[in-house]
């Protein structure tokens, strides 16, 4: 059910980022839209490959899709954006030290990874503990 479950969030995240579609134009889709993050993250706690890697790359779609469109609502997906890395880098990190070499999440795990970076790399790396923004600017 779990591994279903984020299948089908994986494929409303491609579908919606794939056309020229507004998600406010998508009235009934606006609650589960808003919920496919949490949702996702939790995904990544999951102790089996499938669904960690299903939910990487339903929050993918969502980093990707916040970041790169450039449009009247880009300020509110950017803002969504790093409200997403906040609540994931951490929980992506675990997950990534977790997981055994060969599993089958792995490049699912990265590739979010490496769009969480890009899309913020300070605010990524503070949410793991590396890096302290505000010690940096002193």
């Amino acid at each position: 059910v779990r591994h279903g479950a984020m299948l089908a969030f994986k494929y409303i995240t491609a579908f919606i980022c794939g056309q020229d579609i507004h998600r406010d134009q998508l009235q009934i889709l606006n609650n589960i839209w808003n919920d496919i993050p949490t949702y996702a993250i939790k995904g990544l706690k999951d102790n089996s490959d499938d669904v960690r890697g299903v939910s990487a790359q339903a929050l993918s779609h969502f980093v990707q899709e916040s970041g790169h469109e450039s449009n009247e609502n880009n300020y509110a997906r950017g803002e969504n954006t790093k409200k997403i890395i906040r609540n994931c880098t951490e929980t992506l990190w675990k997950a990534m030290k977790e997981v055994n070499n060969t599993s089958s999440c792995v490049l699912d795990l990265i590739t979010l990874f490496s769009r969480v970076i890009s899309a913020d790399c300070h605010l990524a790396l503070e949410s793991i503990g590396v890096y302290n923004i505000s010690k940096s600017r002193h």
